[in-house]
């Protein structure tokens, strides 16, 4: 709940549950909320990691938002809450009824005032994302703590996703690199020290990062090329929800390879539920 004495918005938070069933909560949850044509949308770091997003569907009055008065509610929220949002991380943004995004501020989320965040990726992996989203409309990138973030097309780029709506706009580092040059080191970033390094070396920003988090991970007392078991993000089972660790790692379906089991046993029970999914994302 946000609260002040002018506005006083009700927040309906999306919950984030199993499988197939948390889409369709969702959806039907937004459906019964969304009677205006906006609603603004919000989500923290924990938000993000348990993909879950909170939701404003009406004005102070309890009157579902118009295009005026959820401009008026955004702009509130974001020039009267930027010291407490700044603080806690918390993206906000304004979508119309049909999910076109209309003004974000994202910023918020780093504790910056600027209003766009884009996430950056090397241009190998930038071109297996966006062939991933063309052949099966769906990709995945994965944070510094290894947690995945489901990527999808909008607008004819790719985008990470949070419950169905876009986020942060992912972007090629080359192409960033080839139109503005080098890239300004963010002083709060965990990587300046080691972006730093690199360019005093002469490094492209390409061969930059790659040395700045591999020397990141290495600070921070992990394996500075990784290791063999560890090439993915712990899994749970689709079954029976077991979660593996790096001495018992679990097996991936052998057609879609997008699922992971304990068990042979789990496996067999959960056919019926991932087949038709199975079916769709072969390899």
């Amino acid at each position: 709940m946000v609260k002040h004495h002018k506005f006083k918005f009700s927040v309906d938070r999306m919950p984030s549950r199993g499988a197939r069933y948390a889409v369709r909560l969702r959806g039907l949850l937004h459906q019964k909320e969304l009677k205006g044509s906006h609603f603004i949308r919000m989500a923290n770091w924990e938000d993000i990691t348990s993909e879950q997003d909170s939701r404003i569907y009406n004005g102070p009055d309890k009157t579902p938002f118009t295009a005026a008065t959820a401009k008026e509610g955004f702009d509130y929220l974001v020039n009267n809450f930027t010291d407490v949002i700044a603080h806690e991380g918390i993206a906000i943004q304004l979508f119309t009824a049909e999910g076109e995004l209309v003004e974000e501020n994202l910023g918020l989320l780093y504790g910056r005032t600027a209003q766009e965040v884009l996430i950056m990726i090397s241009d190998n992996l930038y071109k297996r994302l966006v062939a991933s989203i063309r052949n099966r409309g769906v990709g995945y990138t994965f944070s510094k703590h290894n947690e995945r973030r489901i990527a999808k097309q909008y607008e004819g780029k790719p985008y990470e996703f949070l419950c169905d709506l876009p986020l942060r706009k992912i972007v090629n580092m080359t192409d960033i690199q080839q139109e503005h040059g080098k890239i300004k080191i963010d002083s709060m970033s965990y990587l300046a020290p080691f972006l730093k390094d690199a360019y005093a070396n002469g490094m492209n920003m390409n061969d930059a990062y790659t040395y700045a988090f591999a020397q990141f991970h290495k600070s921070q007392g992990r394996s500075e090329q990784g290791n063999k078991a560890s090439h993915r993000p712990l899994s749970n089972c689709a079954c029976c929800q077991a979660r593996e660790n790096q001495k018992k790692r679990f097996k991936a379906c052998g057609a879609c390879k997008m699922v992971f089991y304990c068990c042979k046993d789990c496996q067999v029970k959960n056919w019926n539920d991932h087949k038709t999914f199975c079916k769709k994302n072969r390899q």
